[in-house]
């Protein structure tokens, strides 16, 4: 896992589009809250999808491509059962939360980017963490580096 390229990547982006990268994605997490992440799948599939398209393909994003994962709405939402399962991982015992949070990394990217179910997803983003030779613990790391830049970012 290449920590230091995924942060070079964030640097970026955010560097390049300030504006757009830091409003969207406080706007993001803005309406997943509201809505008691009912918009979870289309809204955070949306502001995955302009990271990729940015990174990927050089793609300038725009403000309206937040709500672009609203005309798929059907595609995206079964990510909702999805954050409820991991939920349901940490109250049954704290070890299967972290498990599944780690093997369901890259479920919301799959499914926004390549298209895919819910279970197809879940399958190749568990394959994809275990096929990285890589123990779970350094995607666990990655994952708290994330999730560390996004609650304790003054941007937030």
């Amino acid at each position: 896992m290449d920590f230091q390229g995924h942060l070079e990547n964030v640097y970026r982006m955010v560097k390049d589009e300030p504006l757009i990268f830091i409003l969207c994605g406080v706007l993001t997490h803005l309406l997943v809250i509201f809505s008691l992440a009912f918009l979870a799948g289309p809204i955070m599939g949306s502001y995955t999808l302009m990271a990729v398209y940015y990174l990927r393909d050089g793609r300038k994003p725009a403000f309206n491509d937040l709500f672009s994962g609203l005309s798929r709405f059907g595609e995206l939402f079964p990510y909702f059962f999805l954050i409820w399962l991991i939920i349901a991982g940490f109250f049954i015992f704290i070890v299967p939360g972290i498990l599944f949070m780690t093997w369901w990394l890259y479920v919301l990217v799959l499914m926004a980017d390549k298209r895919l179910s819910l279970g197809i997803a879940m399958r190749q983003s568990k394959n994809k963490v275990q096929e990285l030779g890589l123990s779970i613990s350094c995607h666990l790391l990655f994952h708290f580096l994330l999730s560390s830049i996004f609650w304790f970012c003054p941007c937030n």
